[in-house]
């Protein structure tokens, strides 16, 4: 992972587990990742196209190394929540490859995806032969867990505007590249995907990124948003 100066500007209270969960390949032993890669076959997928449906038993573990991956869940009355978008470096399916149970929630391709597929007889054999490798994927079933944790208490407890501001601080902070004015988002993000992720309506998510604008912490370049003002956005989480 590239180191970003401009990161240093983020309270470090903000919320920040993606990245941690990012740098998990790079933090196993060399051994490992031999192993994982000597079993895994790339697969690629198209904008929209289904690695997994929740209720289903997933194939494997999948490494996204280009693109994002769009987890969601429908609820009973068939409205659909977006829980997170995985980028590059980061993996899903573990839970399912692990225990052959059918997986908690619907990953899709977000635009064009890369990944590396872990089959999960071939995991499964793996980790009977190594199983000294398990404390590798428990440790990152509990980052994934602590993360889940921050996303429900956010939508407890902080008002949409909050919500709003930290999710942008967010995606900043993971997947943004400084530019001239500011942190460039490099995902262009429907406003009715950021409404679906923050359990809101797309008029709120409209108002509060205009209102955003007006008072100089956001701005667009491109068809992108860029976080021209941290401080300003972090003040909305007081």
């Amino acid at each position: 992972m590239s180191d970003k100066g401009f990161r240093k500007d983020f309270p470090p209270d903000l919320g920040m587990s993606p990245l941690s969960i990012k740098g998990w390949f790079e933090r196993v032993p060399e051994e490992m990742k031999l192993d994982l890669t000597a079993i895994s076959t790339p697969r690629m997928f198209e904008d929209g196209q289904f690695l997994f449906h929740k209720g289903g038993v997933s194939e494997g573990l999948f490494y996204i190394l280009s693109g994002e991956v769009r987890s969601s869940s429908t609820l009973a009355d068939g409205s659909e929540v977006v829980i997170n978008l995985f980028e590059a470096g980061t993996c899903v399916g573990l839970s399912s490859a692990l225990d052959g149970q059918p997986s908690p929630t619907t990953c899709s391709a977000y635009g064009q995806v890369l990944t590396w597929l872990v089959p999960s007889k071939d995991l499964q054999a793996l980790l009977d032969f190594k199983p000294v490798y398990y404390r590798y994927f428990n440790a990152l079933l509990l980052e994934w867990f602590r993360g889940t944790l921050t996303l429900m208490e956010d939508q407890a407890l902080l008002s949409v505007r909050a919500r709003v501001a930290k999710r942008l601080l967010q995606f900043a902070y993971i997947q943004g590249e400084e530019c001239a004015s500011g942190i460039r988002i490099p995902i262009k993000i429907p406003q009715e995907e950021l409404a679906l992720w923050l359990g809101t309506t797309r008029q709120s998510i409209h108002g509060q990124i205009s209102d955003f604008k007006k008072s100089g912490w956001l701005g667009v370049e491109n068809g992108y948003l860029v976080v021209l003002d941290v401080k300003g956005l972090c003040s909305c989480l007081d």
